[in-house]
Order: structure tokens, then C-alpha cells, then sequence
């Protein structure tokens, strides 16, 4: 006979085997530093809504993935003697995800101005957008 709920814990215990594996690997630690970013930013800041806390996280862990690159290479910039190692990779992860809200917000921001300034541009050129005469 097949046993359905020892099947369902070894699947779990399999896929948090797996989970914790590439937690610990080195991407899964840049999500994890930007994670950890967004959670402090919501700890400082002092809100106590459990949402706001975890988009605070999702975003710093999302924007780590793509901006702690550039996070890096700014520190590289600027300060002197910085050397390329996954310490310095996961603080940079860190830096983007206690920013990640602000600099979503700011590229929000800069985008919907330049789309309003192309649209002015299209509604000052004569254009039409209908089909009709």
C-alpha cells in the first residue's frame, strides 16, 4: 500500500534540503544579504505592519540580485583598497537592499517623467490616436 503522508514529508524535507542548499550558495546569499537590508530598513524606520516589512524584504532581495553588481563596482570606485571577494559582493547586497525601496521609487518617478514629456511630444506634433475623421 502506498502511504500518500510518508511520501508528502519526504518531498518536504527533500525540497528544504534543496532550499537550503542554494541559500547557502552564493547567490542565494546576495538574496539573502538584500533580504536582510530590506528587514533592517523596515526595523529602523519603525513600522510595525507585516506587510510593509515583507515588501520591504521581497524588494531588497530582488534588487540585490540586479543592482549589487553596480553596488559593487561603486564601492570599487570609491573607496581604496576594496577588494573583490564575496564578503564585499554580499555588504554590497546588503547596501542595495536597505535602498532597494527608495531606488525603485526614484526610477518609478524618472520613468513616469519621461513617458509624460514623450506624450506631450506626441500630443504636440498633430499625431491623431484615433481612426476616426
Amino acid at each position: 500500500m502506498f502511504d500518500t503522508m510518508h511520501f508528502f514529508w519526504d518531498a518536504i524535507v527533500l525540497y528544504s534540503g534543496v532550499a537550503l542548499a542554494w541559500l547557502a550558495g552564493e547567490f542565494g546569499k546576495i538574496y539573502v544579504s538584500g533580504a536582510a537590508g530590506g528587514l533592517v530598513r523596515t526595523l529602523v524606520e519603525g513600522r510595525k505592519e507585516l506587510r510593509n516589512g515583507v515588501i520591504a524584504v521581497i524588494v531588497g532581495a530582488i534588487c540585490a540580485h540586479y543592482l549589487s553588481p553596480i553596488a559593487f563596482w561603486g564601492f570599487q570606485y570609491f573607496f581604496d583598497g576594496v577588494v573583490d571577494s564575496p564578503e564585499t559582493q554580499r555588504t554590497a547586497a546588503f547596501t542595495v537592499g536597505l535602498g532597494g525601496m527608495s531606488f525603485v521609487k526614484i526610477l518609478i518617478a524618472f520613468m513616469e517623467i519621461k513617458a509624460s514629456k514623450v506624450a506631450g511630444v506626441f500630443a504636440n506634433s498633430g499625431v491623431r490616436n484615433d481612426n476616426s475623421e
